[in-house]
Order: structure tokens, then C-alpha cells, then sequence
């Protein structure tokens, strides 16, 4: 499992937010975390801006280049 997929997953289960939920909200396909589990994947930078404006941390942080999820946040 990728690091990004790790951190996603645990930002849900601290938020308590389904994967299904996540991706209606954000409109995204309903694959997107097969795609991410299966093929070691990462969205592109539009999703990643996404995803990381949804769980309010910085996109360093979602692909593990630091531990702290407010560094270099926009």
C-alpha cells in the first residue's frame, strides 16, 4: 500500500467518513480507490488539491513528505 493510500484511509477513519462518502463529495469515480489500491496509484494534482482541501491538510502531507499535515499548506 502506497503512503498516500495509508493517510487517506487513516484521515477517514479519524474523520469517520466512508470512502463512498468521500467520493460523492467530491465527485470523483467510484474506482478511484481500487484504482489506488490495486495499481499503487496517485490522483492527479487537480485531485490531490481535492482531496487535501476535504480533510483540510497539505498535499505534502496526503503523499508522506512531511508528518505534519499543516506544513506547506496553501
Amino acid at each position: 500500500m502506497n503512503i498516500f493510500l495509508e493517510n487517506v484511509l487513516m484521515l477517514l477513519s479519524q474523520k469517520q467518513i466512508s470512502k463512498n462518502k468521500m467520493l460523492t463529495d467530491l465527485k470523483l469515480g467510484k474506482n478511484s480507490f481500487i484504482n489506488w489500491e490495486n495499481r499503487g496509484t496517485i490522483p492527479s494534482g487537480e485531485t490531490l488539491y481535492k482531496i487535501a482541501d476535504y480533510f483540510n491538510v497539505s498535499i505534502d502531507y496526503l503523499l508522506g513528505r512531511t508528518d505534519d499535515p499543516n506544513l506547506h499548506k496553501k
